[in-house]
Formats: structure tokens, sequence, C-alpha cells
């Protein structure tokens, strides 16, 4: 279950689908649909799973969620991790190995017509920049450009 996924992982920030998943993908929906009942029950005492302690969420963004008061990632900047290639780059990489789909509409979107696209910032429809702040417990996101935006550092041990 969720729950127990959030409970075992412990993270301070979840993403999920868009409410409507994306582009009507009824699993993406169903996804989003259980995460968001998930939230309160993964901080929720009395709700029992496998004997894990409650864990706290400080934010859940939703793909494309309250499109005009957005969270923007920059997709475009180099990964030092990542042999400074962009997300946008490394996301094509991981779809590639996607064989089931890559003779899908899918493909052209990631992509663009004939691999045209060199950027995420020319995806226009479902952009995967754009995360809507759907779930906080410490305030709102005031610079928009990053996740861990006031989430508490953890002391160093």
């Amino acid at each position: 279950s969720y729950v127990r996924e959030i409970r075992k992982y412990k993270p301070k920030v979840k993403l999920g689908h868009d409410e409507n998943g994306e582009y009507g993908h009824g699993q993406h929906r169903l996804n989003t649909f259980t995460l968001k009942q998930a939230i309160t029950k993964a901080e929720d005492a009395s709700y029992e799973v496998d004997n894990l302690d409650p864990v706290k969420i400080y934010k859940v963004y939703l793909h494309l969620y309250d499109p005009d008061n957005s969270t923007v990632l920059d997709y475009d900047i180099a990964l030092g991790n990542y042999d400074n290639k962009t997300a946008y780059q490394v996301s094509k990489e991981g779809y590639s190995k996607h064989l089931s789909q890559q003779y899908t509409w899918f493909t052209d979107w990631l992509n663009g017509k004939n691999n045209s696209y060199t950027s995420a910032t020319q995806i226009i429809k479902y952009n995967p920049a754009y995360w809507g702040l759907y779930y906080t417990s410490v305030g709102p996101d005031i610079n928009k450009d990053d996740l861990f935006e006031n989430i508490p550092e953890e002391k160093k041990r």
C-alpha cells in the first residue's frame, strides 16, 4: 500500500500524477487518488500497517496541479551526477528502454517529431516541469523553484 511505502521510505516530499491522469490514463488517476488518501493515514498512529511508525510528510506535489501557482523545475540544467546531462536528457534515455511504448504518441510528445526536441521547454502539453503544491505541512512555497523549499534540515550527526 501507499501508506506502507511512505512509512518504510520516509520521504519528505512526494510527487504524484496529474489528477486527470495527464492524458486521461486511468492508472495515473488511481495512483493520485490513493496518494491523497495515504497522506493523512501515513501520519496517523491509529492506522496500523506492518508495525511501521507514523511518518510526517512535509509536502505533496501533483503534476500540473494549480497551473497558476506552479513550482517550475528546470529540466534543462546539467546534472553533475549524470555526466552533466540534463534531467530531460536522462528522462529520454530512460524512456528509450521502455520498449512497449516506443511506437505510441508518447514518443513524439517526449522527443518531438523526428526527435526534434532538444529541451524540456519545447514540450507544451503536459510539460514535465510544472508541479502544483497539493499538500503542505510547512507552509506555501514562495520561490516556486525548489520542491524542498521550507523543508527543515535534519541535524547532522
